[in-house]
């Protein structure tokens, strides 16, 4: 995850849970369950409310993020590689193509310096409307890897789309 985000949800007053509960964006139109044992941020307002952190502990985190395609990427894999470029992964990452909630999505996947990152990306047309794309990342350790991405893939499972606001 963007580490200037999790600064903001914890310096903010984001708010978090300790049991399983369900994470639901209306302006995005998605939501995710969120498993048991892990802490779920979410920032306080006035901060726009795109999606949450979901805390494994230390550094490590899965995020979950919608937004307006304002760039115009027009696809997953362009919306992925551009963010990639943004935050310059070190090292290249595996990339390919999959699905999430029955859309089209990209899937980034990378191992450096003791650490697993792995990033999904989706993308939402809505005819005339500017269409969203939807993030979620896993940044975690290589000791803990296996065990994050199982919470991570029950993430992914339980995403689901909802209509959205016109």
């Amino acid at each position: 995850m963007r580490s200037w985000l999790l600064a903001i949800l914890l310096l903010c007053g984001g708010s978090y849970a300790g049991a399983a509960q369900d994470y639901m964006n209306p302006t995005y139109g998605y939501s995710v369950q969120v498993p048991d044992g892990v802490r779920m941020l979410q920032p306080a307002s006035p901060l726009p409310n795109h999606g949450i952190t979901v805390e494994l502990g230390g550094r490590r985190n899965i995020s979950i993020d919608g937004s307006y395609d304002a760039a115009f990427f027009g696809s997953a894999m362009a919306a992925l590689r551009q963010t990639l470029s943004y935050e310059h992964w070190a090292g290249k990452p595996f990339v390919r193509a999959t699905r999430l909630a029955g859309l089209p999505a990209a899937r980034a996947e990378r191992g450096h310096n003791g650490r697993r990152q792995v990033r999904i990306a989706a993308y939402r047309t809505r005819g005339a409307e500017i269409a969203v794309f939807y993030e979620i990342d896993l940044d975690t350790d290589t000791t803990h890897a296996a065990r994050d991405e199982a919470v991570f893939n029950s993430i992914l499972r339980s995403f689901t789309l909802h209509p959205m606001p016109r």
